[in-house]
């Protein structure tokens, strides 16, 4: 195969890209719509051809060895064994003729074929940059290719038409023991293998026409082909066994059709049993469910991103935003589509099978959940968060150096505390001295070093919390709280003094930071 290219780079503007982004709302809203009936249309053919199979299966009986009998006319038969026919089939132009189900003529001329690959580039400004490289070889193809479609059809022309074509040749009388196969059901046998034609076919008289590799070369050298060149090959499909489930008419078969709505006219290769029949049909019922569902939701999903296309195209006014703007759009494209699917096909099989639909109405409600929550984690994330007075109010303490201020209960009480805590630390003011108006200062001071801590002001929260030491107020909460201010302030050492007095007069969490940083 040949092969050359052709680059072309095109630039498009933000305002551009904006107007065909809102341009693609309304397509991305009738997508969005029309899964919707796809979805629920999936379901309740599902449903029918589920209750249909099972119909079937319970009264399909077996016809033995092929035999057409009185009392089965009108019923529901299995029958199994060799598909024959006597039958010459032929291809009258070539003169290629054999006995045989089937003979398939294949076509296929030499041609140029186009290959588009794009890459795109955002550009800062919202514009985009997109480098397009056609390709072009030559291929062998049963259809015939456009070149005038092409980006660059000069040195690539086709030609217009195609002399012979592909065709299939199907025996008029096909027999499954003492039945006649319809159309319908011959049309399934599709167990083909290469039949060689050198010595069956005629080509005189046709210009430029060889044998070559067991089939027919239209051309100069099929070594080194040119445009335009043909090769014509022969499949067959031989006498084989079948078996098959369909309703028994006279001698020949036509589709059953089930209380439940459906129809069966199945043929399958080889010697099955009914059962085996009726559970490969199931089987291939909940493949192509399952196709239909992923479908409906993917044109779904895709028809919301179309509606979102224009947030992320907003952002690209600098890219690195326009990419993080266009990951979210597909994050949220999901979590939206997904629920409305789960809904619709819940809803669908709700009648039918209720713990499906049931576990579907589960699943959309956890995706419901998830975006409420993400949506709240995102409102909090631009408030600035505050510590609560009260610790039961407060998270617990997992880290090893917490990141807020953490307040005991204002009720406790300096003369139930115990240890000793050196004078250079803290000043000590007699019991006596201290009055209700002291508590009150203390409890003043220590609400005032919290909100400085939560603004960051880390040492005049320190002298906060010192005041509160020296008033002779909550001393095992303000050592503990100014520990934490002078870890922040990088004061290691000083702050694990405060620590470890803290932990003495029996505050918990400071005990938990140390048996965490002292070795075992």
């Amino acid at each position: 195969m040949s092969e050359d290219t052709f680059t072309e780079i095109t630039t498009e503007s933000w305002f551009s890209r904006i107007g065909s982004a809102f341009k693609g709302i309304i397509f991305g809203l009738v997508l969005f719509i029309a899964a919707f009936p796809l979805l629920f249309w999936n379901e309740g053919r599902a449903v029918k051809r589920y209750k249909t199979l099972n119909e079937g299966a319970g009264s399909v009986v077996s016809s033995p060895e092929g035999r057409v009998l009185s009392e089965n006319e009108g019923k529901l038969v299995h029958v199994s064994g060799k598909a024959v026919t006597d039958e010459i089939v032929a291809d009258a132009e070539f003169k290629v003729a054999v006995n045989a189900i089937k003979l398939k003529r294949n076509v296929e001329m030499y041609q140029w074929k186009e290959i588009k690959k794009r890459k795109s580039k955002k550009k800062l400004g919202g514009g985009k940059k997109t480098v397009t490289t056609y390709s072009y070889s030559k291929n062998w193809s049963a259809n015939l290719i456009d070149s005038n479609n092409f980006k660059k059809p000069k040195g690539h022309q086709n030609p217009d038409s195609m002399p012979y074509h592909s065709q299939e040749f199907i025996a008029g009388e096909v027999s499954l023991g003492e039945f006649i196969l319809p159309t319908s059901l011959v049309g399934k046998i599709n167990k083909a293998s290469i039949l060689p034609v050198r010595d069956m076919a005629n080509i005189e008289g046709i210009p430029n026409a060889a044998f070559h590799g067991g089939g027919i070369y239209f051309g100069e050298n099929p070594t080194a082909p040119q445009i335009g060149d043909l090769r014509i090959s022969y499949r067959i499909v031989e006498p084989t066994e079948v078996s098959v489930v369909s309703r028994q008419v006279d001698f020949s078969f036509e589709p059953y059709r089930a209380e439940a709505g459906g129809t069966i006219n199945m043929l399958s290769l080889g010697i099955i049993g009914a059962d085996g029949m009726f559970q490969r049909a199931h089987q291939s019922n909940t493949m192509w469910t399952w196709i239909f569902r992923l479908g409906g939701f993917l044109i779904m999903l895709v028809g919301v991103a179309m509606v979102l296309k224009p947030l992320s195209v907003l952002a690209d006014v600098i890219p690195f935003l326009g990419s993080i703007a266009g990951a979210g759009a597909g994050i949220l494209s999901f979590l939206i589509a997904a629920p409305f699917a789960f809904f619709t096909i819940a809803i669908a099989w709700l009648r039918y099978r209720p713990v499906l639909a049931i576990s579907f109405l589960i699943m959309a409600a956890v995706l419901i959940a998830l975006i409420f929550v993400l949506s709240k984690r995102g409102k909090s994330a631009k408030t600035v968060p505050t510590a609560d007075a009260q610790p039961q109010k407060r998270r617990s303490h997992n880290e090893l150096i917490p990141g807020g201020v953490n307040q005991e209960p204002s009720g406790s009480s300096s003369s139930t505390q115990t240890g000793t805590i050196p004078a250079s630390i803290i000043q000590t003011i007699p019991q006596s001295a201290k009055t209700e108006d002291s508590q009150v200062k203390a409890e003043d001071l220590l609400k005032k070093g919290q909100n400085y801590f939560r603004t960051k002001q880390y040492e005049k929260a320190v002298m906060e919390f010192s005041q509160v030491i020296k008033s002779g107020g909550n001393r095992k909460t303000a050592l503990y709280n100014r520990g934490v201010a002078l870890f922040k302030l990088n004061k290691k050492e000083a702050a694990l003094k405060d620590f470890n007095y803290a932990a003495k007069l029996g505050h918990a969490k400071a005990r938990t930071i140390l048996n965490q940083i002292k070795p075992a």
